[in-house]
């Protein structure tokens, strides 16, 4: 095929006539541009082909191995390398996905909820760095001052505490840059300025990407993927048996979301006030022109709807003459006497009247294709609730036409009182042949109690309901959406909502793998005993967090006691050798100035190394205690039996943020802070939290506190390392740990699971931390930069190389997370006001002038009510 081409591009370069030779050319590059795409189309195929039979052949192998009872150790090894190449995540060509060159829209294939964190993480990081370089001016005046020269905590002053804004002020409380002094006040508030547009960079990012960027990636998906929950919604609240037919539960059910999609007035839905029109003017458009007046005169009734149709309204309603008595509305917007309406109710086919009935005996599965219509046989016009109306027709979503059902399909969950998960366990050891003889009894026993099950006799969890359209489910789940508030939710629920007179609650719902049915049906009382066990063991944790992070205090009190009296030995004699080394100061004592000091320190040395070595160790407790938070609250989170995937992931990332932003900071802060009060003779709380020594965050509170955040939050950079160093140890382990038998050969070669929820909530508590006390640290936004940097390729890493193909996460914990964002920002913006607003720190009087105004304004108020009290005693 070249040769021809190329013969002919030589004949038509040979042509005498030019413009025959150029139009010659341009048929034959025609013709070669649709071979090239043949080519593409045909080498493509090949590549899809072989990937398929390459994917084929490795189910083949792992098929046979599991069905071999034994297999030499070279089948083994073929089968567990095929059982790994279908674990891990791979591309279009069957090959492993490259880490560098993958992209957040590549990795949309396993899902929006895997896109968007990576999405997340690396803006981010890239908004932060710009925020690091507006910050990088008060870090240099902060490394520059000498704020921090006559303070001791008794931990030195290294580089994080010269970092600090307590070191930004200089020994005469100005400003100091290359010898010129200036203004602290103008230049606090020069630095504030670039402080608060870095962070309202970062809380614009967070805006944007839950309002644009999150709702076009769902959207993107919602076009390319179509899943079962884009149909279906989640009905919770429902009353677990009804009073009267419970065996049509799911028939009811369904008439009353059909009732929500329907416009017709049933009786249940003729209450006063409520606006008709008729139904033979539905399709009626006549747009009325209003006027240029009565369109702002919203009080008065109107004759006629925005499409020309007449308006009514119920004054009262006879349900059992299935009745109705509406008023008219005139040419003049008045109600005209009352009208008797009839009400058509609607009719129930034959095959739904009892589930026991002869007409019903073996058509449960016709059940769900029930056609709820109108009998067209009764006489007088049918009425339509014209709100409801409008509603409908604003989103384009017109009552379904005759025969067409709204709702596809209900699918109730029923209350097994637990024996969901005892059943499947029991199958689990059945198939695995395990204690044959004990089994055998407790599946007869299972067997005789499915066959005296009556399914429609149990009582009802909840109900998945299916909808024929995506715009019916979303526009119930509009309607309903006030239902998910905590505490109003049933207040605000209209009795047409309302199922049988029950507030419901309306829930986006999930895919079908991504529920546990087993733990839906677990009874009240164990999920509650369960929460409460958890709740047990969350607070256990949390103390002896708060006690292991007070090491670091412990040991600062300790030195500073060592060195506490030496300010009243005024004799130099009577001075010790330990004062006359802590005058010198811990970095002029390490460089032996004077000569022999530092053999003469030897023991304000050993002092100093102490209470480093007690902030090192509380930072390393730190970073243990993210490490294993995350797998032990992962254990506690399944413990309490969520009913879903997302509800597990949701927990793991809520919990793990709590544990690990206290860590990072707070509980520190709270554990050095002075509450000023004393509970059972103990200080603060049982002398843990609020036993400290500061009241407010000045110059002792960055050199001490501070610098033990910075290294708390610096250690917590190891988990993207330990992150790295699972995915090494995995692909070694293979060499090292080998099996002799299928199941335990498979269970080394699976992957773990890629925990979404774990790494959610190690970037949020980085950044929520971070953020609260950077005002006050700026190089913590330098730190959170790299580190999420770090974090967004080893979670790749992690994703692509050591994992196994993840589940498909929704938009539910990217949503969380930005919101947290958002909040950490405002709490970013309340610290700085405090901190700038100190005068010790920054040297700025306005909020010490306004509070001394106000302190002689309340004196002088004090003073006006004590003579007035005087003048009336004197009266008196």
């Amino acid at each position: 095929m070249e040769c021809d081409f190329r013969d002919q591009a030589l004949s038509a370069s040979e042509m005498p006539d030019m413009q025959a030779a150029k139009q010659e050319i341009d048929e034959l590059m025609e013709r070669v541009h649709t071979a090239q795409i043949s080519l593409d189309k045909v080498a493509k195929s090949t590549l899809d082909l072989k990937r398929d039979l390459a994917q084929a052949n490795d189910r083949q192998l792992v098929l046979r191995a599991e069905k071999s009872s034994e297999m030499r150790e070279e089948e083994l090894l073929i089968a567990a390398h095929a059982h790994l190449r279908q674990e891990r995540c791979r591309n279009k060509e069957g090959d492993l996905w490259p880490v560098w060159s993958t992209t957040t829209e590549d990795l949309e294939e396993y899902g929006t909820g895997i896109s968007l964190y990576f999405r997340l993480t690396i803006n981010l990081s890239m908004t932060l760095t710009a925020a690091a370089v507006l910050t990088l001016p008060f870090l240099v005046l902060n490394l520059t001052g000498q704020g921090l020269e006559d303070v001791d905590v008794g931990v030195g002053n290294g580089f994080f505490a010269l970092s600090s804004i307590g070191n930004f002020l200089s020994a005469n409380g100005t400003v100091s840059v290359s010898w010129v002094e200036l203004d602290p006040a103008n230049v606090s508030w020069c630095v504030g300025t670039l402080d608060a547009v870095a962070v309202a960079a970062v809380g614009i990012l967070a805006i944007w990407f839950e309002r644009k960027a999150l709702p076009a990636a769902v959207e993107a998906d919602a076009m390319t993927t179509v899943t079962p929950d884009a149909f279906s919604l989640y009905v919770s609240h429902l009353p677990r048996r009804l009073k009267k037919d419970h065996g049509r539960y799911e028939e009811l059910l369904r008439q009353h979301f059909e009732n929500q999609l329907s416009p017709d007035l049933v009786p249940q839905a003729a209450h006063p006030g409520v606006d008709v029109l008729r139904k033979e003017e539905q399709f009626l458009h006549e747009p009325q022109d209003l006027g240029c007046c009565s369109r702002f005169l919203c009080c008065l009734r109107r004759a006629k709807d925005y499409r020309g149709r007449r308006l009514g309204v119920i004054a009262k309603a006879d349900e059992q003459r299935q009745t109705c008595e509406v008023q008219w509305v005139d040419e003049k917007g008045k109600l005209r006497p009352p009208a008797t309406e009839p009400l058509r109710p609607p009719k129930e086919s034959p095959n739904v009247d009892s589930p026991d009935s002869p007409e019903t005996e073996g058509k449960e599965e016709t059940l769900d294709e029930t056609e709820i219509s109108v009998d067209e046989d009764l006489e007088g016009p049918v009425l339509l609730q014209a709100e409801l109306l409008k509603r409908l027709e604003d989103v384009d979503c017109a009552p379904p036409s005759a025969g067409r059902k709204a709702v596809f399909k209900v699918s109730l969950i029923r209350d097994f009182k637990g024996r969901l998960k005892q059943m499947r366990r029991l199958v689990e050891r059945v198939e695995a042949k395990q204690d044959a003889a004990g089994d055998e009894k407790q599946m007869k026993e299972a067997e005789a109690y499915l066959e005296n099950l009556k399914l429609e006799e149990q009582d009802v969890l909840g109900a998945f309901v299916t909808f024929d359209l995506v715009k019916f489910r979303d526009f119930v789940s509009q309607e309903y959406r006030f239902s998910r508030l905590a505490l109003l939710g049933a207040w605000l629920q209209g009795p047409e909502q309302r199922f049988q007179g029950h507030a419901i609650q309306i829930h986006d719902a999930v895919l079908p793998n991504d529920i546990f049915w087993e733990n839906i049906d677990c009874p009240k009382m164990s999920r509650s005993l369960r929460k409460l066990a958890m709740g047990i063991v969350f607070v256990m944790v949390l103390v002896v967090m708060i006690m292991g992070l007070s090491l670091a205090k412990w040991g600062r009190e300790q030195a500073q006691q060592q060195t506490a009296d030496c300010s009243l030995q005024t004799n130099a004699t009577e001075r010790s050798t330990l004062c006359e080394c802590a005058d010198l100061g811990i970095a002029k004592v390490l460089q032996d100035q004077p000569a022999g000091s530092r053999a003469t320190c030897e023991s304000f040395i050993k002092n100093f190394a102490f209470v480093q070595s007690m902030i090192i160790g509380a930072a390393v407790f730190s970073s243990v205690i993210n490490l294993a938070s995350g797998y032990l609250i992962a254990i506690f989170a399944n413990f309490m039996q969520p009913p879903s995937r997302t509800v597990l992931e949701c927990r793991i990332m809520e919990m793990t943020f709590v544990v690990q932003c206290l860590t990072l900071g707070v509980v520190v802060s709270l554990v050095n802070a002075d509450f000023g009060f004393s509970l059972f003779g103990q200080r603060g709380i049982f002398n843990l939290i609020g036993a400290g020594d500061f009241q407010d965050i000045d110059k002792r509170w960055t050199a001490a506190v501070g610098v033990e955040i910075l290294m708390l939050f610096i250690f917590s950079i190891a988990t993207e390392a330990v992150a790295v160093g699972m995915v090494w140890w995995f692909n070694l382990s293979h060499s090292l740990c080998w099996k002799k038998t299928w199941k335990d050969v498979k269970l080394l070669y699976t992957p773990p699971e890629f925990q979404l929820g774990l790494q959610h909530a190690s970037q949020l508590s980085a950044v929520c931390a971070a953020l609260l006390y950077s005002s006050c640290l700026p190089v913590m936004k330098v730190i959170l930069a790299f580190r999420l940097f770090a974090m967004y390729w080893s979670s790749k890493y992690e994703l692509l190389r050591g994992s196994a193909v993840p589940k498909r996460f929704g938009h539910v914990l990217a949503l969380a997370a930005s919101q947290w964002v958002q909040v950490a920002v405002f709490a970013h913006s309340a610290v700085a006001v405090w901190v700038f607003g100190n005068p010790e720190l920054t040297g700025t009087k306005v909020i010490q002038e306004a509070t001394s105004y106000f302190s002689q304004v309340g004196q002088q108020i004090n003073m006006g009510e004590a003579m007035a009290i005087r003048r009336r005693l004197d009266g008196a």
